[in-house]
């Protein structure tokens, strides 16, 4: 009989795996990413404004898709991103902020739907 071992695959060594106690940390560095999040009304009012966006790109391409199977998956997605704006929108309104003032900031700052659309479809 004929050994073919080209077919074989090699096996990789095995590594061997330690456990360390929960405060040991090796020489690992641990890092505060509390320093590295931004404000939360900073983060609240651009992820208001990006799902404003995205539903705003989806509602262009739904007028300019002729496939009616196609408007029906993207009208899908346009109504998510729109769900996803209001609870942000609800979110800010419970804190006591105003939605449109922490949303403003991020509207010269992302590309506008039409740009967005125009490089989409070519």
């Amino acid at each position: 009989m004929v050994d073919w071992k080209f077919w074989r695959k090699s096996r990789p060594l095995a590594a061997t795996l330690s456990l360390r106690s929960r405060g040991d940390f090796g020489d690992a560095h641990r890092v505060d990413f509390e320093e590295l999040a931004p404000d939360i009304d900073v983060f609240l009012g651009q992820a208001a404004y990006l799902q404003l966006g995205f539903f705003e790109t989806l509602s262009e391409l739904i007028a300019m898709t002729p496939s009616l199977e196609k408007k029906e998956a993207l009208s899908r997605a346009a109504g998510a991103a729109l769900t996803k704006h209001e609870a942000l929108v609800g979110v800010i309104r419970d804190r006591g902020d105003d939605p449109t003032a922490l949303m403003l900031p991020f509207r010269d700052a992302t590309p506008s739907s039409s740009s967005i659309v125009a490089i989409s479809c070519g």
